[in-house]
């Protein structure tokens, strides 16, 4: 077994892992809110076998790209979790200058 292969044979094995974690975090919560919560604990260790398979296959370049991504996922999840309740907003989003 050459090194490409061995690359491949503990990105899949780690990915594998990361997966399985992920959706045994996932299938543990009782409401929806409690699964997205857990998303960014579980999404963190698939991030390390492809940070390490964007070095080998393209060097640092890729593995900001990589992680600017997984920072753009967790910024939507940290969104999703505590971003702006929809119904705290005024009833109108432009009033009417005229109902004054």
């Amino acid at each position: 077994m050459n090194d490409s292969e061995r690359v491949f044979l503990c990105y899949v094995l780690l990915v594998f892992a990361a997966c399985a974690w992920a959706l045994w975090r996932v299938a543990r919560a009782k409401t929806v809110r409690e699964a997205v919560e857990a998303l960014p604990c579980a999404l963190a260790p698939a991030w390390i076998p492809t940070g390490y398979l964007a070095f080998v296959a393209g060097g640092w370049d890729d593995v900001l790209k990589t992680l600017g991504w997984g920072l753009l996922v967790l910024g939507g999840l940290w969104l999703m979790r505590y971003g702006v309740d929809p119904d705290s907003g005024p009833e109108e989003v432009f009033p009417d200058p005229s109902h004054d």
